[in-house]
Formats: structure tokens, C-alpha cells, sequence
């Protein structure tokens, strides 16, 4: 005797079928972008200066969070999960202070600041430090005006997006191009200086081990 299929049955099953899968793929594609997440701490800038300048250490970390942050690729730690973090390290050496760090909060890569005012001037020293690797990125900047520091930062940060992360912004584009623009001018003004020559020093970040 053939069997007949109710086709009400058969799309109920159908329908059930595909709730099933809507649900699941999004959450195993949610459960991979996660994995490839790379998680960075920023310690809290420490500051050298006569004034009290704590509102622009936290600016700077602010703009960091924002400029540093990239979502399914990039997440900073939040500071107040820190804050436990920091009330708990005992490590003595700088070294051993980063890895407790990165190892207490799962994070690949521990960033650390200083804002230096020093003749009137403010000077930035930023290292990022990459656990895995045991290596860290410097970055140094200078600015004559307060007002300008937060800008400062904006740059460099700009600048750990392309190397570490290789990640192209418009301040990275932007800074390239003025990069360009300044060699052009220098090239017209002193054409000797079109002439390839060595360069002992560079200015721009390497790692160095630790």
C-alpha cells in the first residue's frame, strides 16, 4: 500500500529545520570571530610633571579605547576589569609586572605610557608589548602645547593599527600622505637631496626583545 505524505507535515518539518539552522550558524560564526579576537591591555599613563595633568592621561586612554578598538578583530580590555588586576600584582620586575598582567586578564598584547613635561614641552613614550613573542613596539613623540597631546596620541595609535594589527585608517592614510607632501617640498628645495643616501637612524618603531 503506498504511503501518502501530508505536505502540512512536511512543511512544518521544513520550517523546523531551518529555525534550527538559523539559530546555530550565526552562533558558530559568532563563536569563530571570537577566537580570533585579540585582546589588549592599556595600562593607565603614568605621568612626569609639576602640574597635575591626570585629565589628559585619562584622555589619552580614551583615545586609545577608541582608536585601538576594532570590532571581530581588536577588543581592549575594559579598565575597571583591570583595576582588580593591578590591586593584586605583586611582580617585581617590569617584565614579570606585564606578563602577570596579560596573563591575569587572557591578554595578547600590553600597552604602557608615560607623558613626560620637561622645558615646557611635553614628550610621549609608549611601548606595546606582544606576549607570545616576548617582544615590545616603541613609539616617541613630542609636542610644545598641553592641547596637543591627545592629538599626539591619536597619531601613534593610528600608527600600532598598521604595524601590529595592519590595519589602514584615515590618520594613517592621512599621515602617509602629509609623509609624502614634506619629501616632495624638501626634494624641490634642496635637490641634493634627491640622491639616495644611507640613513644609520630611523624613526620609525621595530621591536625589540625582552
Amino acid at each position: 500500500m503506498e504511503r501518502i505524505v501530508n505536505p502540512s507535515n512536511f512543511s512544518i518539518k521544513q520550517c523546523l529545520l531551518w529555525f534550527i539552522l538559523s539559530i546555530l550558524i550565526p552562533f558558530n560564526s559568532g563563536m569563530a570571530n571570537t577566537q580570533n579576537i585579540k585582546n589588549i591591555v592599556i595600562l593607565p599613563f603614568e605621568t612626569n610633571s609639576q602640574s597635575d595633568i591626570s585629565y589628559i592621561t585619562s584622555g589619552a586612554w580614551n583615545m586609545l579605547y577608541s582608536r585601538i578598538s576594532w570590532r571581530d578583530h581588536v577588543r581592549v580590555i575594559d579598565r575597571h576589569k583591570l583595576s582588580g588586576s593591578l590591586d593584586n600584582l605583586t611582580a617585581v620586575t617590569e617584565n614579570e609586572r606585564i606578563f602577570n598582567i596579560a596573563q591575569d586578564t587572557s591578554a595578547e598584547y600590553v600597552m604602557t605610557g608615560s607623558i613626560t613635561e620637561f622645558a615646557n614641552a611635553f614628550s610621549l613614550d609608549v611601548k606595546l608589548y606582544d606576549i607570545e613573542n616576548r617582544s615590545y613596539l616603541t613609539f616617541y613623540d613630542q609636542t610644545e602645547k598641553i592641547d596637543q597631546v591627545i592629538k599626539k596620541i591619536n597619531l601613534i595609535s593610528a600608527k600600532i593599527n598598521k604595524k601590529v594589527f595592519d590595519r589602514t585608517t584615515t590618520t594613517f592614510e592621512r599621515m602617509e600622505k602629509e609623509k609624502l607632501i614634506s619629501e616632495e617640498e624638501l626634494k624641490r628645495i634642496h635637490p641634493e637631496q634627491m640622491m639616495p643616501i644611507h640613513q644609520s637612524k630611523t624613526n620609525d618603531p621595530w621591536w625589540k626583545f625582552w
